[in-house]
């Protein structure tokens, strides 16, 4: 999964990009098993472009627009629309359907 900034996030929402975005921390628990998952899912979702934003590095806690106050928090977005904004560890089935969203 790519790292990439907030900056970064927004030219991609932007150009309209389907993305699957892991807000995480270097830290965080919860957050390395969740890449760990991702990366054996994210296979199957070429049509899906994954990223993580680091929350610390990207000054995001408690983020009103993105509504970030736990990580890892995990966002959907098709085109410019947010299609899921879902916070906490996701076991696999609930992730997969986080991804079909998309």
């Amino acid at each position: 999964m790519e790292r990439i900034t907030i900056e970064e996030l927004n030219i991609k929402i932007l150009n309209n990009e389907v993305l699957f975005v892991s807000f995480t921390t270097e830290w965080c628990g919860q957050c390395k098993m969740s890449k760990l998952l991702i990366n054996k899912v994210k296979k199957n979702y070429s049509n899906i472009i994954f990223v993580d934003v680091d929350v610390d590095d990207n000054d995001l806690w408690d983020n009103n627009i993105l509504n970030i106050s736990q990580v890892p928090t995990f966002v959907g977005f098709k085109g410019k629309k947010t299609i899921f904004n879902e916070s906490g560890y996701q076991i696999e089935d609930d992730l997969i359907n986080l991804l079909n969203k998309l």
